[in-house]
């Protein structure tokens, strides 16, 4: 949803805002954390490999061999428990068979199973010990830690050291040159792996990229319903949701989440982590009802698969609290953060991108309220930990630059707010297309002028924005929508009352053809055009609209009682409030949270 205050909202709030979350790689950062061998040939395609690796060791054990791999079969389907049991009989199987592959299986294995519980330092160390035993082999033995190595680099990337697993996948892509048949799902999961350090960089075009890549060759190599391609058609998702294209978002985030669903089943960390991202991705869309449900099922399993304290469940409760917060349970959304930090720092450090999330919600959550010496606090936390781990230059420290700057503006510190937009701005143009850049610019820009009372010029930009915005190739709805509402807001404040109106109805129009009807932001378009024609004295108009917000508002909206009484004393509240009428489909795609697949659609 898009909060304001003083009717405000920047380009780079109102981008995440209805596209997804600005610090996205919460809803995904451990998309391949379980990545590592497939299992047996039950649960993942590239089960046979596993086979195929064992018929090439002369193994004095091979009892042992084959409960270990069994293991990886419960691994693959989120068996932990069962895993173990298989794994350590055949680690010590192999210790009394004095057999180094067998006992370096059985400690992969284990690595995996700490990894995915977020047990990270037993997952190294086990990692560690399945390399040394690995590297006694013959060469071909050898070639198989390109799948330790994958693995490692992951459960590295999960906890923000990119630098040490872009060695590992080095390593890696060597040694998987010697792995025979295997060799193409080995590039794949290295391929995968280098797509999230890419992303973790900020390098959006170039993730994605690599992603289009990993895709078409996963399917060529397994099949339409292979969870290589599901990962990779979830990283896409989350890309897109953060760049702004909510439509491909949900394309590909319905793709993931129906191959997850066939292959591993609804209850596995996989999917729940896709529930997750799309629950996020409707919340940012508007529909909280939608997001409500997703998130909620996202929790359960999470809760049931890997318990309360792991980071998986961390992410989903962070994205919870902004739920939350977006329908004013203010109190809820800072409990939900407080757990979501105290698990992170627990699991994955106090410095981590994870920690730096949490605060940073916590900051906007605090502001929400006005609390800003506790907000900038918490921002400033946010910022300097992103900055550590990210440089300078990112995406994600130029939107919590932006953030910053805004509570500054309302503490009053506006000199100290401009530095931090400007800093913003400047990274934006180092990233972004030149098109994004200018209408960013442009409205950001607008925004601090109107921050700073002088709304005539304010609305010079916005205006200079919309121009920009209907210009760009991959113009947005929602996007321009923020735009037209900030320059309704401008000309509000500028007494420039029916330019007002105008521009709100535009701004309605664009989200109404965008979202329908469900969702909060369709609610606030209309609350705002009602009071525009209440402020010029169309009360008929005014009646219409305001009924138009109760019939779509969520119950607890505390502007509805203002909206009944003012209804109720002009004698207008005799009828019930009239369903909105239809509109014809906007000349782009509309979202696809309202056009869901029937699977889905026949469960809510």
């Amino acid at each position: 949803m898009m909060k304001k205050h003083g009717g405000m909202t920047t380009l780079r709030r109102a981008a995440p805002a209805f596209a997804a979350c600005a610090l996205a790689l919460f809803a995904w950062s451990a998309c391949a954390r379980a990545q590592g061998v497939p299992g047996i040939r039950s649960i993942l395609p590239d089960s046979e490999s596993h086979y195929r690796v064992a018929d090439t060791w002369a193994s004095t054990d091979p009892a042992g061999l084959s409960l270990a791999l069994a293991g990886f079969g419960h691994i693959d389907a989120a068996r932990y428990a069962d895993a173990e049991s298989c794994l350590r009989p055949a680690l010590e199987m192999g210790r009394d068979a004095q057999n180094p592959l067998v006992q370096a299986v059985a400690w992969f294995g284990l690595g995996r199973i700490h990894a995915a519980r977020a047990n990270y330092p037993a997952a190294f160390s086990s990692f560690a010990t399945a390399e040394s035993l690995l590297k006694t082999g013959t060469p071909e033995q050898r070639a198989y830690l390109a799948r330790l190595y994958t693995a490692w680099a992951g459960a590295l990337l999960d906890t923000d050291a990119p630098l040490a697993a872009v060695s590992f996948l080095d390593a890696a892509s060597q040694l998987a040159a010697a792995m025979g048949e295997d060799r193409e799902s080995a590039a794949l999961d290295i391929q995968l792996q280098r797509v999230r350090v890419q992303d973790y960089f900020g390098r959006a075009s170039d993730a994605l990229g690599l992603l289009e890549d990993n895709l078409k060759r996963a399917v060529a190599l397994e099949g339409p319903l292979a969870v290589r391609a599901a990962r990779a058609c979830m990283l896409i998702s989350s890309i897109h949701a953060r760049t702004g294209r909510p439509d491909d978002a949900w394309d590909y985030g319905y793709e993931a989440l129906h191959i997850f669903e066939s292959v591993l089943g609804k209850e596995h960390p996989e999917t729940a982590r896709a529930y997750a991202a799309l629950g996020d991705l409707a919340r940012t869309s508007g529909d909280f009802a939608y997001a409500a449900q997703l998130l909620q099922r996202a929790m359960d399993t999470q809760e049931e698969l890997l318990g309360r304290q792991h980071p998986d469940h961390a992410a989903t409760s962070a994205a919870l609290a902004m739920l939350y917060l977006a329908t004013d349970r203010y109190e809820h959304a800072v409990s939900a953060l407080s757990h979501a930090l105290e698990v992170d720092e627990r699991a994955l450090g106090a410095r981590s991108l994870a920690a730096a999330r949490d605060r940073h919600y916590l900051g906007i959550t605090y502001r929400e309220r006005m609390r800003l010496s506790l907000a900038a606090d918490e921002l400033t936390r946010a910022l300097s930990l992103k900055q550590s781990l990210l440089g300078n230059a990112h995406p994600a420290v130029a939107d919590l630059m932006a953030d910053l700057a805004a509570t500054l503006q309302l503490k009053g510190d506006a000199d100290a707010a401009l530095v931090l937009q400007k800093q913003a701005l400047a990274l934006d143009a180092a990233h972004a297309s030149d098109i994004e850049t200018d209408s960013a610019n442009f409205n950001n820009v607008a925004s601090l002028l109107f921050a700073r009372g002088d709304a005539q010029a304010a609305v010079e930009h916005f205006e200079q924005a919309l121009r920009v915005e209907r210009e760009a190739t991959d113009a947005a709805p929602l996007r321009m929508a923020a735009i037209y509402n900030n320059l309704a807001s401008a000309h509000r404040a500028a007494g420039h009352t029916e330019a007002a109106a105008s521009a709100f109805e535009e701004a309605l129009k664009l989200i109404r053809w965008s979202l329908g009807l469900d969702n909060y932001m369709t609610a606030d378009a209309f609350f705002n055009l009602a009071e525009c024609r209440r402020e010029l004295g169309d009360a008929d108009e005014a009646e219409k609209n305001y009924k138009y917000f109760l019939r779509v508002t969520y119950p607890t909206d505390p502007r509805a009682r203002a909206v009944r009484t003012w209804l109720e004393e002009t004698g207008r509240l005799r009828e019930t409030e009239p369903a909105p009428p239809a509109l014809p489909r906007f000349f782009g795609p509309q979202s696809t949270a309202h056009n869901e697949p029937d699977y889905i659609h026949g469960e809510q």
